[in-house]
């Protein structure tokens, strides 16, 4: 997909807009994924660390690919074009036909709701946009009032950000303004839950620990509000103040051709001191070079590889050390 963009794009900056070897690699990339597919259109579901979890219709793949057919789908060959339509259609039949089937409200799904309207729209698919509708009705619903989806019965940083990407890109492909009061909460869990530079605040998260790297998803959901504007630039400095770099990631892609702009107002990371609450369940302070989060939730063990169970209830940070540690009942800073 952003190797597509940058095809696509005409700019006196982008020596690849119209590179013919380009799109050969793009061709050649879809056309993996079609030879890749089962007979019904998933795909093996292979893990960062190489187990595999069976065949499944993986949502990221099929957003990118179907964003990449519609930008160059007049450009590749006929051959490859039919080849793309026919799995590209195996894909987003079995995904409405499993969500209809089992109703959940969970990141992929999310990310389902939003990749079939997405589709629907593409290949005239009507079907497709109203199961995928229905999802992202229900994801909405199922949102907490601190703007967090429950994933192992509390908040999980990491994974919120899948949610808030889908609604985001949701919204620029519908203009359905249902769901923009769900992306300002989000977005206000998000400013909450952020350090000093850039990187998600773990000590909440029920599912993933501490990574030193500023997200790059989300953009175009920030983007809606005057503090998410500056909310996302700020983020991208973090990034490349912590050495990211320059980003060709379907995330920023998106971001590129979604992106809304306007006014911006300020954000508490840019304050030399404020605190923020999420009700009785934890709170980050900020003063001078020192950042805090202290926790309060609880919930049960989770019973399978993917939830923590919650020991963390405090984190500890400064500007020039960056994360410091983190206490739980087992550990101590």
């Amino acid at each position: 997909y952003p190797l597509a963009l940058l095809y696509k794009t005409p700019h006196p900056d982008n020596p690849y807009h119209g590179d013919g070897s380009l799109l050969e690699v793009v061709s050649k990339a879809g056309t993996a994924v079609r030879d890749w597919q089962y007979p019904d259109g998933q795909v093996e579901f292979i893990k960062i660390d190489g187990s595999k979890w069976g065949p499944t219709y993986m949502p990221w793949t099929q957003y990118h690919w179907v964003e990449t057919y519609r930008l160059v789908r007049d450009d590749i060959d006929a051959a490859t074009r039919k080849r793309w339509e026919e799995g590209l259609t195996l894909a987003f039949d079995g995904t409405a036909r499993e969500m209809m089937a089992h109703w959940r409200v969970h990141n992929i799904p999310a990310w389902h709701g939003m990749t079939l309207v997405r589709a629907g729209q593409v290949f005239g698919r009507g079907d497709w946009g109203d199961t995928g509708r229905e999802m992202i009705r229900r994801v909405v619903a199922g949102q907490t009032e601190h703007g967090y989806w429950k994933e192992h019965e509390g908040p999980t940083t990491s994974y919120n950000l899948v949610y808030v990407h889908a609604l985001g890109l949701y919204h620029a492909f519908t203009g359905d303004d249902s769901v923009v009061e769900s992306l300002r909460r989000a977005l206000e869990f998000h400013l909450t839950f952020t350090y000093p530079n850039g990187c998600m605040v773990e000590t909440v998260d029920g599912r993933v620990k501490y990574h030193a790297n500023v997200p790059d998803r989300a953009l175009t959901a920030y983007s809606l509000f005057p503090a998410g504007r500056r909310f996302a630039r700020w983020l991208m400095r973090q990034a490349e103040r912590m050495g990211q770099g320059a980003s060709c990631s379907p995330a920023t892609a998106s971001a590129f051709e979604h992106y809304h702009g306007g006014d911006e107002a300020p954000i508490p990371q840019e304050g030399e001191s404020y605190e923020r609450t999420m009700g009785a369940m934890a709170r980050v302070s900020k003063a001078g070079k020192w950042f805090s989060c202290v926790s309060a939730i609880v919930t049960e063990p989770a019973e399978n590889r993917w939830g923590m169970d919650r020991q963390a209830f405090v984190s500890l940070y400064h500007d020039d050390a960056g994360l410091i540690g983190r206490a739980s009942c087992r550990e101590r800073v």
